[in-house]
């Protein structure tokens, strides 16, 4: 499936498995070959950085062992690596890999159905490209005079890990963009180097994590770059934000990057775009006329002329817009933007062509086809428009127009299940994106597919701000899919339910049942009398909820979930609690393979600023995606155990069930899965609470 001209370098890290044998064979077949036998294994930054200096191709491709290519793959990431000015790497989309890059959906089941699907994948997705701040090191593309520039891998990454984060920050900060090739598909199958070597991968990412984090974090450390590295950071959370619908907090950002650098040309320019997209046209302007060596960049002339087209100043963009016809770089979105002016005016003709030749300048920006779909559908609604405005969403989903244009066709050509697909591919591409996201969820509903869409919405309940819209879309589809629960009795073995008491809890009580929701049966919250969305959202999320009057005990509350509870094993958990995703399934084998153990004596990890707590681990980088805080503390009590009238908790305050499991002589077994605990950081809501629990201890004392 290589069929443009290449060579290849192996590097062989220590194979005993018959690799070299078979390299050396390879080396007699193909002279123009070159194998690297180190004998043992040095790491993949050094191997790569090995295979760099004896290469002696204009374009380096570090290439993963562990990956199975298609056809047109090398030609269609050089294409990309052509088309796109600036570029620093490009990497592909795969099956399995961390970000971006993955498809979460693919068409194959075997590898014999791989080259069908990458060729469908191809097709489909012909000439797409995204920015992004990474691409992964299993397939990534560059040129050597950027290598010779920026310098190859940083050894000090040994094994592997972020040292393509590494790699990828350094071609940022020397002014170059990294892009993913959305057109290209090859296969993965993910931590083979890792696996043949007993290396412990997780270990690995926690080291390296630290590594890569006292080198770009630690202030001074970067020397002249700490200030560029924080403001591609600042841009790269900015976008974020604004995905998530968080616009202030975006711009917010923007102006800070624009202070610390008030010279980056980037700042200005992102800011301004971010602005334009979201409606304020104006203030793009003045961002834009603030610049320091004003409108002399074709790209911040660009966005001036969307700016002054958005406020009804036509001949000032079209001015501005004759200037960048001879621009390479902006000759695409200088036509689509005069074909837009054209159609203003009511010359359709003219629009047609501009937007045609935006293509032709450009056929991976998508807006001139979503512009051009948009003008045949207004003259005749059909199959020939709605596939220009497919084009033109999936070459630019950051559109908001491109993606009202094409979600609103679909539905009116009642083929919501073809939209599905697009958006769900696009979401994969543009995680976290607010717009998509909800559309996706639109479209979902209107094909029919509701326990799809309400997968959605609990991702959209967790990851945006909930609003009065979104809670009661939520409701009503929650309303016809069902709260989780046991289909009969067959099902209640091994099953566990989770048990949690709560009161106003709506900031976190999402995103403690989305960390369980995967293991369990059903999911009992015991409302004491919230004031807040706390009910609303457990029950949009799929929790029963039950109403429990307050009266100062903890074990009471905590006994009338047990009360509810029909699952075989019982989870206790808090709302400001969560348990990370990999830990899950050590929770089921601990239900399923528990013999004659009754309970599972859990340690809470309790996150804190705190350094002088007794007992005080600082983070370790272990749990990357739950740590918060500067480290935990432990605190020990039994949270996982049988559904047993027995075992019932005891004391109004700091309520256990661990004195009625060992009154009774039930068996307790330590379980090494921790819990998560947010609570000690939130320090005003803790000083309230010490206020409550001091004054239910007084009582209990009083009485006892």
């Amino acid at each position: 499936h290589t069929s443009a001209r290449h060579e290849w370098v192996f590097v062989d890290n220590g194979s005993t498995d018959g690799t070299v044998e078979f390299l050396r064979e390879l080396v007699v077949e193909r002279p123009e070959t070159v194998v690297i036998e180190n004998g043992r294994n040095l790491g993949f930054a050094r191997g790569c950085n090995q295979g760099r200096a004896a290469a002696t191709g204009e374009y380096i491709l570090f290439l993963n062992n562990d990956v199975v290519v298609t056809e047109g793959w090398l030609e269609g990431l050089l294409e990309c690596l052509a088309a796109t000015p600036r570029v620093g790497f490009v990497g592909p989309m795969t099956n399995a890999i961390s970000g971006r890059q993955q498809v979460d959906v693919v068409g194959y089941d075997a590898l014999h159905g791989l080259d069908a699907f990458a060729a469908d994948w191809r097709a489909r997705h012909r000439h797409q490209r995204a920015t992004s701040a990474r691409v992964v090191g299993f397939c990534m593309l560059g040129r050597a005079s950027l290598l010779d520039r920026i310098g190859g891998f940083d050894e000090s990454f040994g094994t592997g890990n972020f040292e393509d984060d590494d790699l990828c920050l350094r071609a940022e900060l020397a002014g170059q963009r990294n892009v993913i090739a959305g057109d290209v598909f090859i296969h993965h199958f993910g931590s083979r180097s890792f696996t043949g070597n007993g290396l412990d991968h997780a270990a690995t990412m926690t080291h390296n994590r630290a590594v890569f984090d006292a080198k770009w974090n630690t202030p001074g450390v970067a020397g002249a770059d700490d200030r560029r590295v924080l403001v591609l950071e600042a841009l790269e959370r900015a976008s974020t934000l604004e995905a998530t619908g968080r616009l202030r907090d975006a711009v917010e950002l923007c102006l800070e990057a624009v202070r610390l650098a008030p010279t980056e040309p980037l700042a200005y320019r992102t800011l301004a775009e971010l602005l334009l997209r979201n409606g304020h046209p104006q203030d793009a302007l003045d961002v834009l006329q603030n610049l320091p060596a004003g409108l002399t960049d074709a790209h911040a002339r660009v966005l001036a002329a969307r700016a002054f087209m958005a406020t009804g100043e036509g001949d000032t963009a079209r001015h501005l817009l004759d200037s960048l016809l001879d621009e390479p770089e902006t000759q695409a979105e200088a036509m689509n933007l005069r074909g837009l002016l054209a159609h203003a005016e009511g010359d359709l003709e003219a629009a047609r062509q501009a937007f045609t030749w935006a293509i032709r300048a450009d056929r991976g920006y998508g807006e001139p086809y979503a512009n051009l779909g948009a003008l045949q559908w207004q003259q005749e609604p059909g199959e020939a428009a709605l596939d220009l405005l497919e084009r033109g969403f999936i070459l630019s989903p950051d559109s908001p127009e491109a993606l009202a244009s094409y979600t609103a066709a679909a539905k009116a050509m009642r083929v919501p299940s073809r939209a599905a697909t697009v958006l769900r591919e696009a979401n994969g591409l543009r995680p976290v994106h607010r717009a998509l996201m909800f559309a996706w969820i639109d479209v979902l509903l209107a094909d029919g597919r509701e326990r799809e869409a309400m997968h959605v919405i609990e991702n959209a309940l967790e990851w945006f701000e909930v609003d009065d819209e979104l809670l009661q879309a939520a409701l009503a589809v929650r309303a016809r899919v069902g709260a989780y629960g046991l289909a009969d009795d067959d099902e209640v073995r091994g099953t566990i339910s989770v048990c949690m008491i709560v009161k106003n809890e709506a900031a976190r009580i999402v995103r403690a049942i989305r960390s369980v929701s995967p293991i369990a049966c059903e999911v009992v919250v015991v409302d004491t009398g919230s004031n807040d969305r706390t009910r609303e959202l457990a029950t949009a999320l799929g929790a029963r909820v039950v109403t429990h009057e307050w009266t100062g005990d903890f074990s009471a509350a905590r006994n009338r979930s047990l009360q509810e509870a029909a699952g075989d094993w019982i989870l206790i958990l808090d709302a400001d609690e969560i348990v990370a995703p990999h830990d899950l399934p050590r929770l089921l084998q601990a239900v399923h393979r528990a013999g004659p153990v009754a309970g599972y004596r859990i340690t809470t990890r309790n996150h804190s600023n705190d350094s002088n707590t007794a007992g005080f681990v600082a983070h370790d980088g272990t749990y990357a995606g739950q740590q918060a805080g500067a480290g935990w503390y432990p605190s020990h009590k039994v949270r996982l155990f049988r559904n047993d009238p027995r075992i019932r908790f005891e004391g109004a305050l700091h309520e256990v069930v661990d004195d009625a499991m060992m009154r009774h002589g039930l068996a307790v077994r330590a379980l090494d899965v921790p819990v998560h605990h947010d609570g000690p950081l939130a320090t005003e809501r803790e000083a309230v609470k010490a206020g409550q629990y001091h004054a239910l201890a007084q009582r209990k004392l009083a009485e006892n």
